[in-house]
């Protein structure tokens, strides 16, 4: 869920649980919107169990997106160990992974 961060102006979009294809629309559309009312977004992920390359692929072109219209987004994402470590094998640890 998207909300104003009021202290700083960020918006911050929570992860949880299944972030994959079965849902990663229903995430971008909340990135969407607090891009719309935020210069700033952080997406913070936490208790994920589910995270696949489809949700990968949605949540670099947010970033890129935001970019473009010289807004930040920025990714607190905490992944179990066995995707942490498929993500850091993929080289995705820069984008994702504290």
């Amino acid at each position: 869920m998207s909300k104003p961060d009021k202290s700083s102006k960020t918006g911050i979009v929570k992860l949880s649980g299944d972030v994959s294809i079965q849902t990663i629309q229903k995430h971008y559309a909340e990135i969407v919107t607090a891009l719309q009312k935020n210069q700033s977004v952080r997406i913070v992920g936490e208790n994920i169990n589910a995270f696949d390359l489809t949700a990968v692929q949605v949540l670099i072109a947010a970033k890129k997106q935001a970019e473009t219209e010289k807004k930040q987004l920025a990714f607190e994402i905490k992944l179990p160990s066995d995707l942490h470590k498929i993500m850091q094998n993929a080289g995705f640890e820069a984008y994702f992974l504290k």
